[in-house]
């Protein structure tokens, strides 16, 4: 799954003079986005709901359980909020965020880019949502509503409520966000970004700026041009630094110690394969530092490597598994397969 990101062209400039299109192109060089929180954004209407019977009903209950929602109310305020689209070819789009064609969009894999923003693959602490446009706010009607809607804590169903409806006036957007634990900016994996988009305004030297800058990365690159029935089509064009070498992350090295003594032993029936996973690890996007090894469920292996990270957890947890071929799987890794296979029996049975 894809979505897009529109930056800036090279005339567009903030309120200091300093140029946009190059800030936008070093946060790409430097694997990283800026997620602004919701009074950064530039819809007045930001989680604008019609919560007064959840704040009356919680007033009702005492002067802490209301203090516990205006504190989950300023915690949603603080959320980076990351905003993307579902297309490369939306003209207005290319206009608005795009300084009139003569700038840029970044394509996203969705899996890799939400992978980034995770702590394990167990516990997904980030949340991809379509808006929804509609004439009218979001609103609970009353506390019954109310107490079925959030009477198993679900996160996702907040965030969704204060944060996924906007205004009908915005649904030529086509908007879907990212909301993130953290606000600013944020490092992500590298291997997301699989294309940029060159608008049809986009001169030659801003094109080979931004090719030379992200060399290596084997990114597909396309130019948008002009085709009939007012559409805009992708074009694709010759990365100019192909034979470049390729773009890797530096391996980090660990300490053999975090190894339990057991496992270093020459007879530990698994010893190459806790190696092995340690290994992998070490040469894993935002990886900083291995921290710990753990190995459970003997029987069957489960590996556990716990590290530091550059991205936007501190800790960031890889979980390996042995399978029958005594083949070692990261979890990670089996569960991207396998929303790729959905994926293309979902694009098959489309198509027929």
């Amino acid at each position: 799954m894809k979505a897009y990101k529109y930056r800036n062209g090279i005339s567009a400039y903030d309120n200091n003079g300093n140029s946009l299109f190059y800030r936008d192109v070093d946060t790409l060089f430097n694997n990283r986005i800026y997620a602004p929180t919701i009074s950064e954004l530039n819809d007045p209407n930001e989680s604008n709901v019609d919560d007064k019977i959840i704040l009356d009903f919680m007033q009702s209950k005492g002067n802490e359980v209301y203090q516990d929602w205006l504190v989950l109310k300023k915690q949603l305020s603080n959320l980076g909020i990351y905003s993307l689209n579902n297309t490369h070819q939306n003209e207005l789009l290319w206009s608005y965020y795009a300084t009139g064609h003569k700038g840029f969009a970044i394509e996203y894999n969705l899996d890799y880019f939400i992978t980034s923003f995770t702590y394990s693959t167990l516990e997904r602490m980030c949340y991809f949502l379509d808006i929804n446009y509609s004439n009218y706010v979001p609103r609970i009607k009353n506390v019954t509503q109310f107490i079925r809607f959030f009477s198993k804590p679900d996160t996702n169903k907040i965030v969704k409520f204060y944060l996924g409806n906007k205004s009908k006036r915005w649904k030529h957007e086509e908007e879907s966000r990212l909301i993130l634990e953290k606000n600013g900016f944020i490092e992500y994996d590298y291997r997301a970004v699989t294309g940029i988009y060159f608008g049809f305004r986009m001169d030659n030297t801003e094109i080979d700026y931004i090719m030379n800058k992200m060399k290596g990365r084997e990114i597909n690159y396309y130019q948008m041009k002009l085709s009939g029935d007012y559409n805009l089509e992708a074009h694709s064009i010759e990365d100019a630094y192909y034979d470049s070498v390729k773009y890797t992350i530096k391996s980090i090295s660990y300490d053999p110690y975090l190894i339990s003594k057991e496992c270093l032993k020459d007879d530990y029936v698994y010893k190459k394969k806790v190696k092995e996973a340690i290994e992998i690890v070490c040469s894993k996007p935002l990886v900083e530092k291995i921290i710990s090894v753990k190995i459970f469920n003997e029987t069957s292996l489960t590996i556990c490597v716990l590290t530091k990270s550059f991205g936007i957890y501190p800790l960031k947890e890889f979980l390996f598994v042995l399978n029958e071929k005594e083949r070692l799987y990261l979890i990670e890794d089996v569960e991207r397969g396998k929303r790729k296979l959905q994926e293309k029996i979902k694009k098959m049975s489309i198509e027929d």
